[in-house]
Protein backbone atom coordinates (compact mmCIF):
# COMPACT_ATOMS: atom_id res chain seq x y z
CA UNK A 1 0.00 0.00 0.00
CA UNK A 2 2.66 2.57 0.61
CA UNK A 3 4.01 1.55 -2.83
CA UNK A 4 1.12 3.17 -4.30
CA UNK A 5 0.70 6.29 -2.38
CA UNK A 6 2.22 9.39 -3.91
CA UNK A 7 1.71 13.38 -4.27
CA UNK A 8 -0.82 14.38 -1.30
CA UNK A 9 -2.11 11.62 0.21
CA UNK A 10 1.67 10.34 0.97
CA UNK A 11 2.26 13.33 2.62
CA UNK A 12 -0.97 13.37 4.67
CA UNK A 13 -0.42 9.46 5.42
CA UNK A 14 3.11 10.84 7.01
CA UNK A 15 1.17 13.63 8.82
CA UNK A 16 -1.25 11.24 9.92
CA UNK A 17 1.59 8.42 10.77
CA UNK A 18 3.33 11.05 13.42
CA UNK A 19 0.01 12.10 14.56
CA UNK A 20 -0.89 8.83 15.34
CA UNK A 21 2.77 8.17 16.54
CA UNK A 22 1.91 10.95 19.21
CA UNK A 23 -1.23 9.97 21.00
CA UNK A 24 0.08 6.44 21.37
CA UNK A 25 3.50 7.66 22.59
CA UNK A 26 1.94 11.10 24.84
CA UNK A 27 -1.28 9.60 25.53
CA UNK A 28 -5.18 11.53 25.50
CA UNK A 29 -3.94 14.26 27.54
CA UNK A 30 -0.88 15.51 26.34
CA UNK A 31 1.43 17.97 27.83
CA UNK A 32 3.09 21.09 25.68
CA UNK A 33 6.54 20.57 25.25
CA UNK A 34 7.19 24.32 25.91
CA UNK A 35 4.81 25.51 28.64
CA UNK A 36 3.79 22.14 30.27
CA UNK A 37 0.16 23.17 29.74
CA UNK A 38 -2.07 19.29 29.56
CA UNK A 39 -5.21 19.36 26.89
CA UNK A 40 -6.61 17.23 24.89
CA UNK A 41 -5.17 16.91 21.11
CA UNK A 42 -6.28 19.07 18.93
CA UNK A 43 -9.26 18.94 17.44
CA UNK A 44 -11.28 21.78 15.33
CA UNK A 45 -15.01 20.69 16.64
CA UNK A 46 -13.95 19.38 20.26
CA UNK A 47 -10.84 20.54 21.06
CA UNK A 48 -9.97 24.00 18.95
CA UNK A 49 -6.74 25.21 21.72
CA UNK A 50 -5.76 21.59 22.18
CA UNK A 51 -2.46 19.95 21.69
CA UNK A 52 -0.78 20.09 18.33
CA UNK A 53 2.47 18.60 16.92
CA UNK A 54 4.84 21.50 16.87
CA UNK A 55 7.77 21.81 14.91
CA UNK A 56 10.88 23.59 15.76
CA UNK A 57 11.83 23.70 12.49
CA UNK A 58 9.08 24.69 9.76
CA UNK A 59 7.11 21.80 7.98
CA UNK A 60 8.49 23.64 4.48
CA UNK A 61 11.74 21.87 5.18
CA UNK A 62 10.30 18.44 4.03
CA UNK A 63 13.57 16.76 4.94
CA UNK A 64 12.91 17.88 8.63
CA UNK A 65 8.97 17.78 8.89
CA UNK A 66 8.87 14.17 9.85
CA UNK A 67 11.94 13.57 11.72
CA UNK A 68 11.30 12.78 15.14
CA UNK A 69 13.84 15.16 17.00
CA UNK A 70 11.72 18.16 14.88
CA UNK A 71 8.39 17.30 16.23
CA UNK A 72 7.03 17.64 19.58
CA UNK A 73 3.48 18.18 21.21
CA UNK A 74 2.46 21.81 21.57
CA UNK A 75 -0.21 23.72 22.52
CA UNK A 76 -1.96 25.88 19.83
CA UNK A 77 -0.58 28.85 21.85
CA UNK A 78 2.85 27.94 21.85
CA UNK A 79 2.90 26.20 18.46
CA UNK A 80 1.49 30.32 16.49
CA UNK A 81 4.32 32.04 19.49
CA UNK A 82 7.04 29.94 18.54
CA UNK A 83 6.97 31.02 14.79
CA UNK A 84 7.53 35.00 15.93
CA UNK A 85 9.05 34.13 18.89
CA UNK A 86 11.44 31.22 18.80
CA UNK A 87 13.32 31.66 22.03
CA UNK A 88 10.92 29.51 24.36
CA UNK A 89 10.89 26.68 22.19
CA UNK A 90 14.52 26.43 21.44
CA UNK A 91 15.06 26.66 25.46
CA UNK A 92 12.39 23.71 26.05
CA UNK A 93 15.22 21.65 23.26
CA UNK A 94 18.11 22.68 25.24
CA UNK A 95 17.21 21.92 28.48
CA UNK A 96 16.11 18.47 27.93
CA UNK A 97 18.38 17.65 25.12
CA UNK A 98 21.33 20.22 25.49
CA UNK A 99 23.00 21.95 22.22
CA UNK A 100 23.44 19.29 20.42
CA UNK A 101 19.80 18.62 19.22
CA UNK A 102 19.24 22.27 18.42
CA UNK A 103 23.04 22.02 16.15
CA UNK A 104 22.21 19.03 14.57
CA UNK A 105 18.28 20.60 13.55
CA UNK A 106 19.53 23.87 12.43
CA UNK A 107 22.73 22.37 10.16
CA UNK A 108 20.24 19.75 8.61
CA UNK A 109 17.52 22.91 7.79
CA UNK A 110 20.66 24.78 6.21
CA UNK A 111 22.03 21.99 3.98
CA UNK A 112 18.44 21.39 2.70
CA UNK A 113 17.54 24.79 1.57
CA UNK A 114 16.41 24.24 -1.75
CA UNK A 115 16.17 20.58 -1.69
CA UNK A 116 12.89 18.05 -1.91
CA UNK A 117 12.53 14.93 -0.18
CA UNK A 118 12.32 11.85 -2.74
CA UNK A 119 8.92 9.89 -2.66
CA UNK A 120 10.94 6.59 -2.39
CA UNK A 121 12.29 8.42 0.75
CA UNK A 122 8.74 9.36 2.02
CA UNK A 123 7.66 5.60 1.65
CA UNK A 124 10.47 4.38 3.74
CA UNK A 125 9.89 6.98 6.25
CA UNK A 126 6.48 6.19 6.45
CA UNK A 127 7.34 2.16 7.13
CA UNK A 128 9.70 3.41 9.90
CA UNK A 129 7.00 5.48 11.55
CA UNK A 130 4.07 3.25 11.19
CA UNK A 131 6.32 0.60 12.49
CA UNK A 132 7.78 2.70 15.34
CA UNK A 133 3.88 2.58 16.38
CA UNK A 134 3.74 -0.54 17.27
CA UNK A 135 6.47 -0.31 19.94
CA UNK A 136 6.13 2.87 21.50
Amino acid sequence: MVKQLSGKKLTKALDQAIRDLFKKKYGSNPTCFVCGRKDGWFSPKTCPRGIQVGHYIARGRTILRWDLDNVYPQCSRCNVIHNSNPAPFTLAILKKYGTTRITYLNKVAKEAVGKKISLSTKRELLKELTLDKQSV
